[in-house]
């Protein structure tokens, strides 16, 4: 028989020291880690402090709590847990109730070595499908948030990762700015250049971005030629100093084409914060931006609008 997965453990809850040490035995023998408990009380201690114990052998009838208890505790925690109940009880309703406690399977005593061994197997093979189950579910909602073109967030996730961080800096009554940056020229460069050298600008100013970002900001790729910055924790000056540092990194490095030629990189900025908006509503400072964006775009080529509720200014 092939070893069971090492990170494992196996807890046996059981309050007659027969059955325990039997139990203990036979999981020993074929390979399984295992702790050992002989309350409910005592097992829930264990299932506190060993993250890595995903599967129960509990005895049903026992003092204090029974088992059916520890089940339904275990079943309150953000964990995936294979239970199997160990009983004298073998009625119809008896079966009914301990899987409608939240059970998983059931094992009437006496019972053979190879019961057990079998219900252990089944066990695995279903934790190990819910594992994958839940990674392909977290895949599929990563990708749910990601721009495939660039691999920034879309804007959903961005939206949804930008709006969670403000809502924490509210309560901690931190200051937050929010930048969109638009490429200059869009049109003009849709009309001269290939889907492929369009693409390729995209993703090459999203880098430039990447680059130039703090690690915790949240970058995403808002819309077709436009990218939005979420910068948590900023004050006014860092504000401008990172501005800056983006539109000069965007200017100083031109995406280079096929042909042995350059193509200048050119985005305007539109900045607002919580300070100058006034507000922690994520919608507000996204119009508030927006409304900035326009101003700056307005004024031509490399330009930067800060909004604030007394007009806009530049940098």
């Amino acid at each position: 028989m092939s070893s069971p997965t090492a990170s494992r453990t196996i807890l046996v809850v059981e309050d007659d020291p027969f059955y325990r040490r039997m139990i203990e035995h036979i999981l020993s023998q074929h390979g399984y880690t295992v702790a050992l408990a002989a309350s409910t009380n005592e097992a829930w201690e264990i299932v506190q402090h060993d993250e890595t114990v995903q599967m129960v052998v509990t005895d049903w009838v026992m003092p204090e709590h029974d088992g059916l208890e520890l089940i339904r505790r275990l079943r309150t925690l953000d964990r995936q847990f294979y239970v199997i109940l160990l009983t004298i009880k073998d009625n119809v309703e008896d079966v009914l109730e301990g899987l409608a406690a939240g059970a998983d399977d059931y094992l009437t005593k006496p019972f053979t070595r190879e019961d057990l061994l079998l219900r252990l197997r089944v066990g695995e093979h279903l934790l190990a499908y819910e594992q994958q189950l839940r990674h392909s579910l977290a895949l599929l909602s990563q990708l749910k948030q990601t721009n495939l073109q660039t691999g920034l967030l879309n804007r959903y996730g961005w939206f949804l990762r930008a709006k969670a961080e403000l809502n924490r800096l509210h309560r901690q009554k931190g200051h937050a700015a929010l930048f969109l940056l638009a490429l200059d020229d869009a049109e003009h460069i849709t009309a001269t250049f290939d889907q492929k050298t369009e693409e390729r600008l995209i993703q090459h100013v999203a880098h430039i971005l990447e680059q130039q970002k703090r690690e915790y900001d949240i970058l995403g790729h808002w819309d077709e030629t436009s990218f939005a910055l979420f910068l948590p924790e900023t004050t006014e000056q860092v504000v401008r100093a990172i501005a800056e540092r983006i539109r000069r990194a965007c200017a100083d490095t031109p995406l280079q084409l096929e042909d042995g030629n350059a193509l200048q990189v050119a985005l305007s900025l539109g900045i607002t914060t919580t300070q100058w908006s006034h507000t922690y509503r994520l919608e507000r400072l996204l119009h508030d931006a927006q409304l900035a964006l326009s101003e700056a775009r307005l004024a031509g080529r490399y330009q930067m609008r800060m909004y604030s509720r007394d007009g806009y200014a530049t940098d």
